[in-house]
């Protein structure tokens, strides 16, 4: 058997087939930025834990509607409060389901988790 090695995770990826929706594109930083995004930080977090796709989506999905729900602040600024209004709203205005404000919270749980930190009151 040949040895081979791998230099990167990307060379480990299936190559992504055209019209095939179930495969994950590529996350690459912004040119002459040092630090990721915060949706390519949680996107790389995500694959690192080898969760699939569907959930990266769902996931990100979320948490841009958390940030879009509080007019576009950046969630190290918001905490516990704006969390628990998000999620009352979903349930209140949205009424969607038990599993999916669930889903919701897992998201948001997931990206605190990461490292985004609670504001300081």
């Amino acid at each position: 058997m040949d040895n081979f090695r791998v230099s990167s995770i990307s060379q480990c990826r299936p190559q992504i087939a055209p019209g095939n929706a179930q495969t994950a594109p590529a996350v690459s930083p912004a040119p002459g930025s040092q630090k990721p995004k915060l949706l390519d930080q949680v996107r790389q977090a995500i694959r690192t834990r080898h969760y699939s796709y569907r959930t990266e989506k769902a996931y990100v999905h979320w948490i841009k509607r958390f940030i879009f729900f509080h007019n576009k602040r950046h969630p190290i600024e918001m905490g516990e409060p704006e969390i628990a209004q998000f999620l009352s709203s979903l349930a209140s205005d949205a009424h969607v389901s038990a599993s999916t404000q669930n889903q919701a919270l897992n998201a948001l749980l997931f990206l605190y988790r990461l490292g985004v930190k609670s504001r300081v009151d």
